[in-house]
């Protein structure tokens, strides 16, 4: 629509003036340009119903993701409240409850499933690096050639979540990966190039399709985005032994918090938890052996 591409325009510029990161940008640009094409109408004159019953629309027909819903609602009300000023009386939209799920988690095997089930060169490199590194998949769209550290074997991540600038491991693995990637794209400032405008890189909803084709294509059902390999990165480094401190600088986190949310996902703490009734039997079993069918133990009831 051309009537709206003015205030569009005004309101990226006021989300760039507020410091908000790329990808909300791009997620909130996206929600008011589906909700004023669902509406038929420039999104200044849409008014307060017709915003509920848009979001009803997404939860009840389009079976929107609760995490999906909330991006749309979080848009909403900065585009509403924020840039256009409306107060509470004209506007007002009930902040969507966030549920905290634990995320499901990609096995070794289904990892290299979806790697051995990516057949472009570039989606593949695109994948392998998000897992090994642990990035976002905003930060591994935006990496560049220069942030390849093969020397300390590392990766910068450049204004990560929060606008802050970290280091992740670059495995010996990816480096090869990421040699024989260079070689047949050599691609020049961004490391994952738009295919026909070299000088942007890779947006992040191509990034996720790249994803999800690979994750179809290998028969993985579990449920989750490209988010998915960041995940799976912090459980798995955790199961091989590193220390909750580190794990913390290498995916940014500012608080330890957030970081700690991972204990939970991991098998082998599980694994080295021994039942109270292991250490009785250690000590008393000599004891209980008369009273125990060693053939029939369902048959001992306790009085």
């Amino acid at each position: 629509m051309n009537n709206q591409e003015p205030i569009i325009k005004k309101f990226t510029d006021f989300m760039l003036i507020k410091g908000l990161s790329q990808n909300t940008q791009e997620s909130y640009f996206y929600a008011i340009n589906c909700l004023a094409r669902h509406v038929k109408k420039s999104p200044e004159d849409i008014n307060l119903d017709e915003i509920q019953q848009y979001i009803l629309y997404l939860i009840n027909e389009k079976k929107y993701a609760n995490s999906s819903c909330i991006v749309h609602i979080a848009a909403f009300r900065m585009f509403y409240k924020e840039f256009l000023r409306l107060d509470e009386s004209k506007f007002y939209l009930p902040r969507r409850i966030e549920r905290k799920t634990k995320p499901q988690i990609l096995s070794h095997d289904e990892i290299w499933q979806l790697f051995d089930h990516s057949y472009n060169l570039k989606h593949k490199t695109l994948l392998i690096t998000a897992y090994s590194a642990g990035l976002r998949v905003s930060e591994v769209v935006s990496l560049k050639v220069k942030d390849i550290d093969s020397e300390r074997m590392l990766i910068r991540v450049e204004a990560g979540k929060g606008g802050k600038d970290r280091y992740t491991i670059l495995s010996d693995f990816l480096l090869g990966q990421l040699r024989v990637y260079w070689k047949a794209f050599q691609p020049k400032d961004w490391l994952f190039e738009r295919r026909y405008r070299p000088d942007e890189h890779l947006c992040t909803r191509t990034a996720e399709r790249i994803y999800r084709d690979a994750k179809e294509r290998s028969g993985i059902t579990k449920k989750g985005n490209m988010h998915l390999l960041r995940h799976s990165f912090a459980t798995h480094m955790l199961e091989s032994g590193i220390d909750l401190d580190s794990l913390q600088k290498l995916l940014g986190h500012s608080s330890i918090t957030s970081t700690m949310k991972y204990l939970h996902l991991t098998s082998y703490r599980l694994k080295k938890i021994k039942s109270p009734m292991d250490t009785f039997m250690k000590k008393y079993h000599t004891k209980l052996k008369g009273n125990i069918s060693e053939h029939h133990p369902r048959r001992y009831v306790v009085r």
